[in-house]
């Protein structure tokens, strides 16, 4: 993305391209309004240096060499590491520290200060996590948009789809909690001064 594709007076910014292309996926340029927070962060990444790119050339380069997986899985491997997104978490591989033990267990929660079986050298804790793409995104954003309170229309136009109806079936995934919120003031019980239709 170049800096030339985000209009700060407005907020938003054009998708005009996609990684691998010059044009967008659809063939359409996209108007993405963003909120104040990814706002101040674009904000920051403009910057005042002669580079056109948004993102700096150290992303850039990890994204060409190694494709765009890599940061958003060091990413969540961080939060998950400090327990923010615990449903992103597959447990955590054990590692032994010796160099040529090779031993690797594994835990279903964090542990620290455990010790080798083989050589009594402290293991590693390293979180091991689901794998998510940059693309599975889209649909948490629009799962937690939707269990905000916004109205899908305004969801579906913040996708770049033409029809609610298809964010709504392929995009959106209600979670449990959100569905036991929406289900707890309905109840079994007659309501006082009911009248019976006996």
């Amino acid at each position: 993305m170049l800096k030339e594709d985000v209009d700060l007076g407005e907020g938003a910014l054009y998708v005009r391209r996609s990684f691998t292309r010059e044009i967008p996926k659809d063939g359409d340029e996209r108007r993405v309004v963003l909120s104040q927070e990814a706002l101040s962060i674009v904000k920051r990444l403009m910057g005042d240096d002669a580079d056109e790119h948004l993102w700096p050339e150290k992303v850039r380069r990890i994204a060409r060499d190694t494709g765009l997986s890599v940061p958003l899985h060091r990413a969540i491997r961080r939060a998950v590491a400090a327990g923010a997104v615990p449903t992103l978490s597959r447990g955590w591989a054990l590692k032994c520290r010796r160099q040529g033990c090779g031993y690797v267990g594994h835990s279903g929660e964090f542990v620290d200060g455990v010790k080798c079986p083989h050589c009594n050298y402290t293991l590693w804790p390293s979180p091991q996590i689901v794998k998510v793409r940059w693309y599975d995104l889209r649909h948490t954003s629009a799962t937690l948009m939707i269990e905000a309170g916004v109205d899908a229309s305004m969801v579906s136009e913040l996708l770049g789809h033409h029809d609610p109806r298809f964010t709504m079936q392929n995009y959106v995934h209600l979670s449990t909690a959100a569905l036991r919120k929406a289900t707890a003031n309905i109840s079994l019980k007659r309501p006082r001064g009911a009248v019976s239709s006996k």
